[in-house]
């Protein structure tokens, strides 16, 4: 199936170098899911968690394979634009959108809306659009609360075309595991879970107006899903002796992937959590 924007030349050369950047930098990237990403000309917010800044959306630009979906336009907060800088430059290239954040204006007032008008049409003509719910990027063992607004530009996109049958639209979630983030060349497991499909036929619940109870709704199975398939815990110390339990469990010399490696991690996890 084709359609969705054309990609543009600077994304070609904005893709190597996310590779290239990436294999220096990370010893073993492991991509999982990737059959479950929506084809390219299907309308899909892919969503991550956010504990590496930059970094997120590189792996989610390189991870994606090209015969899916031939461009993921990025979003991100609109300081980082216009400034003389690589990683200004970088972003800029990719073709990301800037969103302004409250706390970055000193009278905390936001004007986003020719933002969301860009977004809701590149979703319209097919394109994927990567947004990052938790709001902000930050290193720290738990994942914070999601923001609503993938579940709101869900509802609008449907609102909008509630009279096309045949409009669908799909959130896929993406969960990303540094397993020594702080580290020189740690491995890093990416994970594209199962996606979430919309209709204006099948989610009336979603259609203007709605309750905002049903988007809460929809933000924790957004929640849900990424934290399922990432380490999330309370405390770095819970997520190290879970560690020290999985090597007890499959001591040095067992075979296992690196995504079994973290299911087995965050069983521990869970059972600490209950303990």
């Amino acid at each position: 199936m084709q359609g969705g924007s054309d990609t543009p030349w600077s994304y070609f050369l904005i893709r190597l170098l996310f590779k290239f950047v990436l294999k220096i930098f990370y010893g073993t990237i492991v991509v999982e899911g990737t059959e479950n990403i929506p084809e390219r000309g299907k309308p899909c917010i892919v969503c991550a968690n956010h504990s590496n800044s930059l970094t997120d959306a590189l792996l989610l630009v390189a991870s994606i394979p090209w015969k899916r979906r031939n461009l993921l336009r990025l979003t991100a907060k609109s300081t980082q634009f216009g400034k003389k800088t690589f990683t200004s430059w970088l972003i800029e290239s990719a073709g990301t959108v800037p969103l302004q954040r409250r706390k970055d204006f000193e009278n905390g007032q936001v004007d986003n809306s020719g933002v969301m008008e860009k977004l809701m049409e590149a979703l319209e003509v097919g394109d994927a659009v990567c947004l990052f719910p938790e709001g902000m990027s930050r290193y720290h063992p738990t994942m914070a609360p999601l923001k609503t607004g993938v579940a709101r530009i869900v509802s609008d996109a449907l609102s909008r075309n509630r009279d096309n049958p045949d409009f669908e639209i799909f959130i896929q979630t993406c969960s990303i595991t540094y397993m020594h983030r702080q580290h020189f060349r740690s491995d890093v497991l990416v994970t594209f879970h199962p996606p979430m499909r919309f209709t204006p036929k099948d989610n009336p619940e979603l259609l203007t107006p709605l309750e905002y109870d049903n988007i809460r709704s929809l933000t924790a199975k957004i929640h849900q899903q990424l934290s399922a398939g990432t380490l999330d815990s309370p405390s770095w110390k819970l997520i190290r002796i879970a560690k020290l339990a999985t090597r007890i469990y499959a001591p040095l010399g067992t075979e296992m992937s690196l995504g079994d490696y973290v299911r087995v991690v965050r069983t521990f996890i869970e059972a600490f959590k209950l303990a």
